[in-house]
């Protein structure tokens, strides 16, 4: 009795803390914005204005350039390395009539020394245009540090009052507002907001509620909670999503944005290939077209959806596979992956990318695979799993193949030769595929029938297949043959292994480490499983790991995203394929150590930084021009490659180029397409460099420089092409 008084008093103070933060977190979210702009009054070019009497004020006239109210109001301030103690109010009044609209207090204690710190409490409502005075002054002084602000003494707004004394400047200020209606100025407030922060905080509180409730459920009848499956699978899948979130604010590039860019335009019912050229399979596209309808609309807020969608295939990893092959490898698998593909592939481990997807994809065929080496069973769940791991698999990347067509040898050469010793009728096989057969074949007919319904089938024929093979291929090295993935993937296996044998002892790293490790153990556990008479699932697996290796590049070289979740399964599966060959748990919490003691800390450090950072996306300069000198129903012309940006698709400034990337092989083929665009779209701007870089190319986009600069005028200090 007294167990279960104290298991109650335990879980009602959890629970009670867990609802306090959720409510300080549900507080900020409410108030977080999906864009940001400081948009700089004037900075600072080293001169000092400093405060340390109560004689002393600053006053700084300025012009808000939006409508409805200010966010923040932001000072860069001095406090002599924190040492300053004292008190200050500020104020701001209307110019023409002098009322005040705002008044409030800050402390020199949570000042950041030389930062910009924000001094307004709550709010100011302001009209776009009109002039306002703002007025700094001291209270309170505990020491004579008083605080120095930073300030520009070419300016003539600002003044610095102290008995006798009056100076000219303008402060290092910058302000945060509201986007007015017009979409004149990028900046944020209340009007910005759109409310997916607070939902998340919503969602996530809610689940861990039903958590609570499902323990209350399994205790009540004296069920022991932490024994449940469930329950397992629903902390693993919270610490999974939290695991998940170490880039969180990190930037975006070329491929990720890619994919969200699509996404946010299949929200808006376009299609790919047909208003979105590109050379890749769809199945990230319409996955961000998923998150793009949910709510996201910056890439912060595309990769927590994303996240979810990853937990989810997460959990079902562990619900499906836990029993079969062992809850404790399951589990340290799922916790250790994002600690393991950051350290081999940095922040590409974590984006929202086809690789990743495919990773997970693969995971979940090898376990099924493994599981049907056991039991040759092929029933209607197991049928299911696998139609969708091989539809997302191929609809990610074509290359997926590979590895797709490695397992079905595996299983055709299992069936054939039970097929023989059996003696069954071939209608018993008829039988025991159908399901599977229909499963696999059902999603790619519906691809197809929407693709044609909504005439794109032949775009997406010459672009996914064509284009790659012919011209695509020219410039990447690889693909001129069917066969050439095949050998790469095994080349690529043991390349990397003498490669990491002759960097570690010349030029040591954690990466070369790991892969080392992990390459090791994963010859080491093929070669117990083929030690133990298991020719078939040894070999097979092998095949299967290498063609997840097809590709081997530098950025990291996440391309290779599949092969290294693969690797990284099968040493935690360790190797144990057959019940006869299974090492103790203990060695794979020995193995899991040596992984944590490699990965843990840099990782760990991104976590802290991002997951209690704001999230809101800064709007660059260009970004703020664009929408300064376009209207909502204006389109613009942009390179995606050299302007990356979501906020233009947010703010409604759509693109007129179906082609979104201006790079060499896309030239080759849709450059007219591009000039056809700009013609008949007329948009009101140009983003784009004709002088532009990519692999050692340029000069790809002669045609269209020279329609451009017959439309268009450069203004220099944007770079930005405007219409005449």
């Amino acid at each position: 009795m007294n167990k279960n008084k104290i298991f109650i008093s335990v879980s009602v103070v959890i629970f009670a803390m867990i609802s306090l933060f959720w409510l300080v977190g549900l507080q900020h979210a409410c108030q977080q914005p999906a864009y940001k702009d400081d948009y700089s009054i004037s900075e600072s070019n080293g001169y000092l204005c400093l405060i340390n009497n109560l004689n002393q004020k600053i006053e700084q006239k300025f012009e808000v350039p939006c409508d409805d109210s200010l966010k923040s109001l932001h000072l860069q301030i001095g406090t002599f390395s924190g040492e300053s103690r004292s008190l200050w109010k500020a104020e701001i009044l209307e110019n023409r009539t002098g009322k005040q609209i705002y008044e409030g207090a800050f402390d020199a204690g949570d000042i950041e020394d030389n930062q910009y710190y924000n001094i307004l409490n709550h709010p100011v409502e302001v009209e776009k245009g009109r002039k306002y005075n703002l007025v700094i002054s001291p209270t309170h002084f505990e020491n004579e540090l008083g605080l120095a602000f930073y300030a520009n003494n070419t300016g003539k707004q600002g003044n610095f009052i102290g008995g006798k004394e009056q100076t000219s400047f303008d402060l290092a200020m910058k302000i945060c507002g509201t986007v007015d209606e017009n979409g004149f100025w990028a900046g944020i407030c209340i009007a910005d907001r759109n409310g997916f922060w607070a939902g998340i905080y919503i969602a996530v509180y809610l689940y861990v509620l039903l958590v609570f409730i499902r323990i209350w459920i399994l205790f009540k009848k004296r069920v022991p909670w932490y024994k449940d499956g469930i329950v397992q699978t629903m902390v693993l899948m919270l610490v999974y999503y939290f695991l998940q979130q170490g880039i969180l604010n990190i930037y975006t590039f070329t491929d990720e944005n890619d994919n969200i860019r699509g996404g946010m335009m299949i929200a808006q019912g376009s299609v790919i290939y047909r208003d979105y050229i590109t050379q890749h399979m769809p199945f990230m596209y319409y996955l961000c077209g998923l998150l793009a309808l949910i709510g996201a609309v910056s890439v912060p807020q595309f990769r927590l959806l994303y996240y979810i969608f990853c937990t989810g295939i997460a959990g079902f990893i562990f619900l499906r596979n836990g029993e079969k092959f062992g809850k404790c490898r399951i589990s340290l698998f799922l916790i250790l992956q994002p600690f393991v593909l950051y350290t081999l592939h940095g922040h590409f481990s974590l984006r929202i990318l086809s690789d990743n997807i495919i990773a997970m994809a693969m995971v979940v065929l090898l376990l099924e695979y493994l599981d049907y080496r056991r039991s040759f069973e092929i029933d209607i769940k197991r049928s299911l799993i696998v139609a969708s791991a091989i539809f997302v698999g191929f609809g990610c990347a074509f290359l997926s193949v590979y590895p797709i067509f490695a397992i079905a040898a595996g299983v055709i050469a299992s069936e054939v030769i039970r097929f023989r010793k059996s003696g069954q009728p071939v209608s018993f096989y008829v039988k025991r595929y159908r399901v599977l057969f229909f499963a696999c074949l059902i999603p790619f007919v519906l691809s197809l029938a929407y693709f044609l319904a909504n005439r794109a089938l032949l775009s997406a024929y010459e672009l996914a297949y064509r284009f790659n093979t012919e011209v695509y291929s020219k410039y990447s090295g690889m693909g001129s043959t069917k066969l050439e993935p095949f050998f790469n993937g095994i080349k690529n296996y043991f390349s990397t292994i003498v490669d990491t044998m002759i960097t570690i002892p010349v030029q040591f790293t954690t990466a070369s480490a790991v892969e080392l490790f992990l390459l090791m153990m994963v010859a080491v556990g093929i070669g117990m499983e083929l030690r133990k008479g298991s020719f078939f699932t040894g070999v097979s697996v092998f095949l299967f790991l290498c063609m997840c290796f097809t590709r081997r590049e530098n950025m990291d070289n996440f391309h290779a995203a599949p092969f290294w979740n693969v690797a990284l399964l099968i040493v935690f599966l360790s190797i144990g394929f057959t019940d006869e060959c299974k090492i103790a748990e203990k060695q794979i919490i020995a193995a899991a150590a040596v992984l944590v003691l490699m990965t843990c800390m840099p990782y760990a450090v991104e976590l802290k930084e991002n997951i209690f950072s704001d999230h809101a996306v800064e709007v660059s300069d260009w970004e703020r021009f664009v929408v300064a000198n376009t209207k909502e129903e204006d389109t613009v012309l942009i390179d995606l490659f050299r302007y990356e940006s979501l906020y233009l698709e947010y703010k409604g400034r759509k693109a007129a180029n179906r082609l979104p990337y201006f790079l060499p092989w896309y030239m080759e083929w849709y450059q007219d397409d591009t000039i056809q665009d700009l013609e008949t779209k007329r948009p009101a701007l140009v983003l784009y460099d004709p002088d532009s870089e990519v692999w050692n190319f340029t000069g790809f986009m002669g045609e269209l420089q020279e329609q451009v600069e017959e439309d268009y005028i450069l203004d220099k200090k944007s770079g930005i092409y405007v219409r005449k």
